[in-house]
């Protein structure tokens, strides 16, 4: 009996002792935070995590503790002020590419036709001839490019919505006499019967209601935060859109900008067949030198993204198309491709005349393309 009682005055001391709070010793160095122990031959972070509440409740307090500035953030002044500077700073490439343009403008008409061609070399006619083309080509470039940067790409309209809302309601009442697949099929099939999807990001309204439908082959766009039909991607260039709306004057300007670009590295090449090189104004020899190499190298790029996109153009895919048909494990093929020829014309239109001419020649309204019913099965399945 006394041994039993020993035993259990000491199992309560050992208790009492477990619970009591443990003083560190000075010699012993606080566990940190972020140790890790080891289970099972694995470790396991002991860190503990931050609850959604102690953050809100640090908002709260510097909230608190900064009441006027959080005041003067969330104003409609503020506001204003922020979408004004983010607008202004989207735009500056814009800025850029113009003042490129200008100089560019500067250095072939003045230094190298002006100062070289007519004071120099006292040709003047062939100074007026290079001048014409020129400004022949820079115009078809520039105009190209102002009308990419400032035309709708194509955003999605709000009255869509409803229409596809009607197909979708035809087709629900049409829907049992059709043969059954697997879900993936008969969801692909009513898509290409409605000719519209889902959002995921844009809703009825601008609320959190139902999906907003979107064409087959539109995109949602993170940057403009609209579906934009027929989508090819977002441009910082041109701080806009590239799609159905402007696809075409996109083409235009990388095509006219790159022959802009060659014909002047050519013009400058030719100065130094016909003069040589003036020991007098070496310094502007040089300058064209380096402007030369530097638009024959810019020539090369724009000419060559240029002629990718017409690869895409004559396959009827856009940039985000081509991506998704190359990446997929299926035998996926883009049901949109209606031939060479008439892919062309989906985009610069039935006018010769017009193709390369930065004014709209587009067929259709971008909602609805016609379809290759061969590619359309393997669409499907």
């Amino acid at each position: 009996m006394e041994e039993e009682g020993h035993n259990q005055s000491q199992h309560q001391t050992f208790e009492s002792d477990r619970r009591r709070p443990s003083s560190p010793s000075p010699s012993s160095s606080p566990t940190p935070l972020s140790s890790t122990s080891t289970m099972n031959g694995r470790e396991r972070n002991t860190r503990p995590e931050v609850d959604a509440e102690e953050e809100d409740s640090e908002l709260e307090k510097m909230m608190e503790q900064y009441p006027r500035f959080m005041a003067f953030w969330d104003s409609p002044s503020c506001a204003c002020v922020r979408h004004t500077l983010f607008y202004i700073g989207s735009y500056f490439p814009v800025l850029l590419i113009s003042a490129l343009f200008c100089v560019g403008y500067y250095l072939f008409v003045h230094v190298l036709c002006v100062t070289h061609l007519i004071i120099a070399g006292k040709l003047l006619h062939l100074a007026v001839f290079l001048l014409f083309l020129f400004h022949f080509l820079f115009l078809l470039a520039v105009i190209s490019f102002l009308r990419a940067v400032f035309s709708d790409p194509g955003y999605v309209q709000p009255s869509f919505h409803s229409q596809v809302e009607e197909r979708v309601l035809r087709d629900s009442e049409e829907d049992e006499e059709r043969e059954r697949g697997t879900p993936e099929e008969e969801e692909r099939k009513r898509m290409l019967r409605v000719r519209a999807t889902t959002c995921r990001k844009c809703r009825v309204g601008g609320g959190q209601g139902q999906r907003q439908y979107r064409p087959l082959r539109g995109h949602h766009c993170s940057v403009c935060r609209k579906c934009v039909r027929k989508m090819d991607h977002h441009c910082p260039v041109i701080a806009n859109c590239v799609g159905w709306g402007n696809y075409k004057y996109f083409l235009l300007m990388l095509i006219h900008s790159g022959v802009v670009c060659l014909f002047g590295a050519m013009c400058v090449v030719l100065k130094f067949l016909l003069l040589g090189w003036s020991q007098s104004s070496s310094g502007s020899e040089v300058l064209l030198l380096v402007v030369g190499l530097v638009a024959f190298l810019y020539s090369l790029i724009l000419i060559l993204f240029g002629l990718y996109h017409v690869h895409l153009t004559l396959r009827n895919v856009t940039t985000l198309e081509n991506m998704t048909y190359s990446h997929s494990r299926s035998n996926r093929k883009n049901p949109f491709d209606v031939g060479r020829k008439e892919n062309w014309r989906q985009v610069f239109g039935d006018s010769p005349l017009l193709w390369f001419v930065p004014v709209w020649s587009s067929k259709g309204d971008g909602y609805d393309f016609p379809v290759n019913e061969e590619l359309q099965v393997s669409y499907i399945v």
